[in-house]
């Protein structure tokens, strides 16, 4: 038991580039992209596609590629607004989530509240 442990703790330094790029990889849910394809307006694949053929290598054309990424140029800007727009509607749905065991008080002049004392 303990020498799998020893070599599971081991392992994890040669398996988190493989994690980290597959997390590069993976739609957000704030912006419904990968943050590679934000980053560098391009589809990636992970390690695993690579090595193994699948679908995406087998249909892949380069000049269908070519055109699909001048038609991606010309989207540029309609793909970070709609990003934005994501991004708030999350922000404001964690807000209300945050906000909903808030209870909303109102104070009037003559009302004993608690003040701190500054020394």
């Amino acid at each position: 038991m303990k020498k799998r442990l020893d070599t599971a703790k081991r392992r994890w330094t040669e398996e988190l580039l493989e994690v980290l790029w597959a997390y590069r990889c993976t739609p957000q849910t704030t912006t419904q992209e990968t943050s590679y394809n934000l980053m560098y307006d391009t589809e990636t694949m992970i390690p695993v596609e690579v090595g193994e053929s699948s679908i995406r290598r087998q249909l892949f054309d380069i000049s269908l590629n070519q055109e699909s990424l001048a038609v991606g140029l010309d989207l540029i800007n309609e793909l970070c607004d709609k990003s934005k727009i994501r991004k708030a509607a999350c922000k404001l749905q964690a807000a209300r989530r945050y906000n909903m065991k808030v209870w909303p008080r109102s104070f009037h002049k003559g009302d004993l509240v608690w003040r701190e004392v500054r020394r």
